[in-house]
């Protein structure tokens, strides 16, 4: 049709730990282009590399792919906004992307400070099932909500 493919988020936020190889999976299957997030000179080096040459995927990077896509693929928020507006007034997108930089980049104190500026927190959450429904990643939002209000505290 003559228009580009963006791929959004091929590293899932920081959470694939093989960023070269997950780049070059996304360019490999008709991308044009691949906008991972970064915040060092040494990611944006890194991430660069892996477009400049586009090795092939090898069957064990592969392998290790589809392990991160088990290990992800049902916990990750894209924050695409799709679940909202909550009926009980929760930001959905925003409370799991606290938790995640509460747990998986060790940012404590920001989450916690952003937590307090919040109305509605994970206990709020009332599981009413709505969020499933308009998800198009079929993620378990109640469920995450859950678990997040025992980690975030």
């Amino acid at each position: 049709m003559g228009i580009g493919i963006i791929g959004m988020k091929p590293v899932a936020g920081g959470a694939i730990r093989n960023v070269s190889a997950s780049i070059r999976f996304t360019l490999s299957r008709g991308v044009d282009v691949s906008i991972p997030g970064m915040d060092s000179i040494e990611e944006v080096d890194e991430n660069a590399l892996a477009g400049e040459t586009p090795q092939k995927i090898t069957d064990e990077e592969l392998v290790k792919l589809e392990e991160e896509k088990e290990l992800w693929g049902g916990k990750f928020c894209r924050r695409c906004g799709y679940c909202t507006p909550c009926p009980e007034g929760l930001n959905i997108p925003f409370l799991l992307l606290i938790e995640a930089y509460y747990s998986r980049y060790g940012l404590k104190e920001w989450a916690l400070s952003r937590l307090k500026t919040l109305g509605k927190k994970y206990d709020d959450c009332i599981a009413c099932g709505e969020c499933l429904e308009k998800c198009p990643y079929e993620l378990p939002i109640p469920d995450l909500m859950k678990k997040s209000g025992k980690i975030v505290i």
